[in-house]
């Protein structure tokens, strides 16, 4: 995607970007974010600073993931410290906790 987005901005007519960007708390949520944009709304690296085409930093928001009813430990979160440590610059949201209120292991993956 990241190669296909770089090369329409290349082109006569350019696909449109978002102006915002939002994820869940999930790693595989902003990692998703994170490839697809950078070097295009992000940092090469996929942070966000002033320097960004984005004009404001990518959000991360607790009540963006997946459906809830059948929960699978590949649904466990990381804390709010590791999150923040992981996406410089990218805001998360107040009701992002350290601990993840939301998880229940309902099915375990095999």
């Amino acid at each position: 995607m990241r190669d296909a987005l770089q090369a329409s901005q290349q082109s006569s007519d350019p696909a449109p970007l978002p102006t915002a960007l939002f994820a869940s708390p999930l790693q595989r949520s902003a990692y998703t974010a994170a490839l697809a944009y950078a070097g295009t709304l992000l940092a090469e690296d996929g942070s966000w600073n002033a320097k960004c085409a984005l004009a404001s930093p990518p959000t991360i928001m607790e009540g963006l993931r997946e459906g809830f009813a059948e929960r699978h430990t590949c649904d466990n979160r990381s804390g709010r410290a590791d999150i923040v440590g992981r996406w410089k610059g990218w805001v998360v949201e107040e009701g992002v906790e350290e601990a993840d209120g939301l998880f229940t292991v309902r099915v375990a993956v095999s």
